[in-house]
């Protein structure tokens, strides 16, 4: 499978990713609520795990190139750390407010990485991080009054490893797909297993958390798809943002489910967030 140029399904696979994304953290995040967060990432792993070497080895793909394996596992270590931090964020914190803030910094990185690879961005790029900073203000700014929100610390980290598999996952390559995603998901679980093996701590979830994981796993590979074909169709920045987008889907989960309220600021915040987003897209 190599990358052939097209706007539209640049865009196209970008906002599917975003769907996907937006949906499986919630679901993670709810899952994570209910029995320690390595459980919930482990599961979520071996669930996309499966799916990934099953469409690997039924379309019979050839394997990558070596540097695109060791790209592969990178983004699946950075990936990993970022989607446990992220899940525990959502379970500690405001589901609304953590995800606004984990993908303004996620999306910041790639756009930075291309400025050297591909570019100074254009001008509205440059006044979609302006936005950006000030929208991160905004959202943490009177929580920051009594002191720093919970999970906020998370979900920063979660930013940077959500950055770093973006654009990891991208110097991949562009040969062996369903391979590419298969390592991403190995190296993602036996960092895990590593972590939770050390902690020894007791981790199966309920049946509900179980199901959740699940959903979540599938939903975060199926996003991880969409993601590359995105990259492979079109700029990395670019993905990179649009797919970036799945904090509207996880807010608007939270509000419905949840209801969660926030109050006039960090609604100026997280739109603004979003926006900035876009901004970075154009």
């Amino acid at each position: 499978m190599t990358g052939v140029s097209s706007p539209i399904a640049n865009i196209s696979f970008s906002l599917a990713a975003a769907c996907a994304w937006g949906v499986g953290d919630f679901a993670g995040g709810q899952a994570a609520k209910q029995r320690n967060v390595f459980a919930v990432v482990i599961i979520a792993d071996i669930a996309g795990l499966v799916l990934m070497l099953a469409l690997a080895l039924g379309r019979g793909e050839a394997l990558p190139s070596r540097h695109g394996m060791i790209m592969a596992a990178l983004a699946g270590i950075v990936g990993g750390a970022g989607l446990t931090a992220f899940y525990r964020a959502l379970s500690l914190g405001r589901v609304g407010l953590n995800a606004s803030v984990t993908a303004v910094l996620a999306v910041s990185l790639p756009v930075l990485f291309g400025v050297f690879t591909e570019g100074l961005p254009k001008p509205v790029q440059l006044a979609g991080f302006t936005l950006a900073l000030l929208s991160i203000a905004l959202i943490s700014l009177s929580d920051f009054a009594a002191g720093p929100p919970r999970g906020f610390g998370l979900a920063v980290l979660a930013g940077a490893g959500f950055g770093g598999f973006l654009i990891l996952s991208k110097l991949a390559g562009d040969h062996g797909l369903f391979w590419i995603l298969t390592v991403i998901r190995v190296a993602s679980l036996a960092l895990v297993l590593i972590i939770f093996w050390s902690t020894e701590k007791r981790w199966l979830p309920s049946w509900s958390g179980w199901r959740l994981a699940t959903v979540a796993g599938i939903l975060d590979v199926l996003g991880n798809l969409f993601y590359v074909l995105a990259t492979r169709a079109g700029r990395m920045d670019v993905s990179a943002v649009l797919s970036s987008l799945y904090p509207a889907v996880t807010i608007a989960l939270a509000i419905i489910f949840l209801h969660e309220r926030m109050n006039l600021p960090q609604k100026f915040g997280i739109a603004g967030a979003l926006a900035a987003t876009v901004l970075l897209a154009l």
